[in-house]
């Protein structure tokens, strides 16, 4: 199986990466990540990231649809595991329209280039609790029935991919 992990620089891509490398060994792992990060980069970040230098490609999902369609094609998955995007909760309410057009373009752009290069890969999508609102310590489980009731930019972002 061949799986293209994107946001594979960021702290939950990193560790997903690492997990599927320790269970799932002959899962053939390609990674997105910022323009300017390096395997070396990420092996300083976490030694445990196992993706060789020829499967990392830095895209810009939000606006570079070429460098995810290059991406893409050269990984030709048949899963994708979506976690690149913007998640400073704090910062959102800063720059609102920037985590909108970051979080919503980037996942459509990546939506088109898998419905143009592998329309039958799968595609899993990170979201966030965020996307329920302020969770009561000691209430119900929260699960996908529960009535979304997003308090920042960043979680409205969420619900929109």
């Amino acid at each position: 199986m061949r799986a293209l992990v994107t946001g594979a620089g960021g702290s939950v891509g990193r560790a997903f990466v690492s997990w599927l490398h320790r269970n799932y060994p002959s899962v053939e792992v390609h990674g997105t990540v910022r323009p300017g990060i390096t395997i070396a980069g990420l092996q300083e970040l976490d030694w445990t990231i196992s993706i060789p230098p020829g499967r990392i490609h830095p895209v810009h999902l939000d606006g570079d649809i070429d460098a995810v369609r290059r991406a893409i094609e050269e990984a030709q998955p048949d899963v994708v595991w979506h976690f690149a995007g913007w998640a400073r909760v704090r910062e959102s309410f800063d720059r609102p329209r920037d985590y909108w057009v970051n979080n919503t373009l980037g996942t459509a752009g990546l939506l088109e280039a898998l419905r143009l290069v592998t329309p039958k890969a799968k595609l899993i999508l990170a979201s966030t609790s965020e996307v329920y609102g302020v969770g009561l310590e000691g209430g119900p489980p929260q699960d996908e029935t529960t009535p979304l009731a997003p308090i920042s930019p960043y979680a409205a972002s969420k619900i929109a991919t």
